[in-house]
């Protein structure tokens, strides 16, 4: 009997249904008019609402905005419920769920140019000023409409993707003009990437339009938006985590707000998996210790707590938790399948979703189907459940039995903000001397197991998840150091400095963000494992950050959970960090005197 749009704010001139004037209810967010005749699917009918006024901007993020001499949206809401805000600049069924396909008429003086999704079908000048006919040939929800009119210059490219040739246009300010090739310098790499991993490129263009907007990125479709800053910083892993959206949020789009992990998670590890295949591995590890920096240590601050990723409040829909903590358990996911397993089923996933919404059980549902494993206990432990795990090596020991060596050790699960200990996860573990290495997978359940392995060397450290696969509360950074050496390692509260070095120092330095177990002194919630294989004689220091030194001034040391607490009382301090000479293997924290 109804016909109902959305539109926030502004003032309706007139509303014509079927080329005839109609009445209607409008209170600054609904329209609301009558229909006499019952309408099927199949049926056509036209509607034109004339309106005007000053657009809406959303009070943490998004809109519509008008400044520095440039006309642009960002079509997310963050504070907005529903966050989809279409409704900001048009009248709109304003949901994830319902697609258009959309058609622009811009009219701009002759000094700018106008952007929108899509293709330029043609543009129209009269003396002094020009209109521009862009038209987008695949439905989108409407967050994913955009436009942006200002003073640029177009970059354009071309793209030879897996289903033809793809134009790419850039926009960028007239100062600017010159650095989009350098700025995107990697855009054809990254399409390449996620062409390989997740199947072709299916819209029609690939695009980006610089904004005067202070931060963050908007995926719209083949007219990605992006803050200006880009243009003098460079920032690879927004830009090519906005173009990700196109495989993740804008071919296959979440549901509703509370599965936006399906959107922004994704895209956010795709963020890793460009640097993976661009830069290398080492690269990749940087920006996932990264990640794992913001989600262990600013999550509980922006988000209020370690929250679960299936359902969140409102307010938490676009918070830290989506994007870190979802991120690092895509990758979980990928390592829990292989890669193999993990992308060929992704790219199954987007086709048989394609231009389709997926809620969490569709998802959880078809990836079991295809993948052939049953994902409940990970979906229980790393989508369901608040908090995180920690896993580390409790303590070890070596005996000599014939030609091998039988190797015993407890793996320990303490936990981060969460109530349930996770069962049945697969671990790497490593062995390794200053000669030979050699890599087990084990599974381990509970707070605490014991394992026995043969092995044919006798090692000098024992590392867990040496490659960081699981998205636990720890991170383990691996470097190789030589003579004369020194870096504070990023995100570890870790440093390093060296003199004297035989031939190298191989370390991997684990922090984790959980309280260290069996601890007999105050301490901080936060511990380091170190393992490092040197040569006798060797002469190099490691620096540790003091964390909080006014209530814990005092460096501790023990080698394994089952030995006390000993303060370093041999350290040298300088600029907030404790130096200690010569470090040994093992596990150290911060406390109270």
């Amino acid at each position: 009997d109804y016909i109902r749009f959305s539109l926030l704010n502004y003032k309706i001139n007139s509303l014509e249904f079927n080329h005839k004037k109609v009445d209607y209810q409008y209170n600054k967010e609904t329209i609301l008019f009558p229909v006499n005749t019952k309408y099927t699917l199949r049926d056509t009918f036209y509607l034109k609402i004339a309106y005007e006024g000053t657009p809406t901007h959303d009070k943490t993020w998004g809109g519509f905005f008008i400044e520095k001499n440039t006309a642009f949206n960002y079509g997310v809401g963050m504070s907005a419920v529903p966050p989809t805000f279409g409704r900001a600049w048009f009248p709109a069924n304003d949901t994830f769920t319902d697609h258009a396909l959309y058609s622009f008429q811009i009219t701009c003086t002759k000094d700018m140019k106008a952007a929108a999704n899509g293709t330029l079908v043609k543009t129209i000048e009269t003396d002094s000023m020009h209109t521009f006919f862009w038209q987008l040939n695949d439905s989108i929800p409407t967050y994913l409409a955009a436009i942006a009119v200002g003073k640029y210059s177009e970059f354009r490219d071309m793209y030879k993707g897996k289903n033809g040739k793809i134009p790419i246009q850039i926009f960028v300010p007239q100062a600017s003009g010159k650095q989009a090739p350098y700025i995107f310098r990697n855009l054809k790499p990254a399409l390449e990437t996620f062409e390989k991993l997740f199947g072709p490129y299916v819209w029609e263009r690939v695009g980006y339009v610089s904004t005067p907007f202070e931060d963050g990125a908007m995926e719209h479709a083949t007219n990605i938006a992006y803050s200006a800053y880009c243009n003098e910083k460079g920032c690879e892993a927004t830009l090519y985590h906005e173009l990700s959206h196109h495989w993740f949020g804008n071919l296959v789009t979440c549901a509703s707000a509370k599965d936006m992990w399906l959107n922004e998670a994704w895209a956010s590890y795709c963020e890793y998996l460009f640097f993976e295949n661009v830069y290398g591995f080492e690269t990749a590890q940087n920006h996932l210790a990264r990640i794992t920096a913001i989600e262990l240590r600013y999550a509980p601050i922006a988000d209020g707590s370690y929250i679960a990723l299936n359902n969140p409040s409102a307010e938490n829909t676009y918070g830290t938790n989506i994007y870190k903590k979802g991120a690092m358990t895509v990758h979980t996911l990928r390592n829990l399948l292989g890669d193999s397993l993990f992308f060929s089923t992704a790219r199954k996933y987007l086709q048989y979703f394609r231009f389709q919404n997926v809620n969490l059980a569709q998802f959880q549902t078809f990836w079991e189907q295809n993948s052939g494993i049953d994902l409940q206990p990970y979906f229980d432990m790393w989508i369901n459940s608040p908090g995180l795990p920690d896993f580390y090596i409790s303590n070890y020991s070596i005996a000599k039995t014939n030609q091998q060596y039988a190797i015993e050790f407890g793996i320990k699960q303490n936990l981060l903000e969460r109530k349930n200990y996770y069962q049945g996860q697969n671990i790497e573990i490593l062995f390794a001397n200053r000669v030979q290495q050699k890599i087990y997978t084990i599974t381990r359940t509970g707070k605490e197991n014991y394992f026995r392995i043969m092995n044919d060397f006798k090692p000098e450290i024992v590392v867990l998840d040496p490659k960081n696969k699981l998205a636990d509360a720890q991170f383990t950074f691996y470097r190789i150091i030589k003579a004369y050496q020194q870096e504070f390692i990023r995100y570890s509260a870790l440093g390093f400095e060296s003199n004297k070095i035989k031939d190298s120092i191989e370390l991997y330095a684990t922090f984790h963000y959980s309280s260290p177990q069996n601890s007999t002194k105050t301490t901080l919630p936060f511990f380091w494992e170190i393992n490092a294989l040197k040569n006798p004689g060797d002469q190099w220091f490691l620096a540790f950050e003091a964390m909080d030194a006014k209530n814990f001034p005092a460096l501790y040391y023990r080698p394994n959970d089952d030995s006390f607490w000993e303060e370093i009382k041999e350290v040298n301090k300088k600029d907030g960090k404790f130096f200690v000479k010569n470090p040994k293997n093992g596990q150290y924290t911060f406390g109270q005197k």
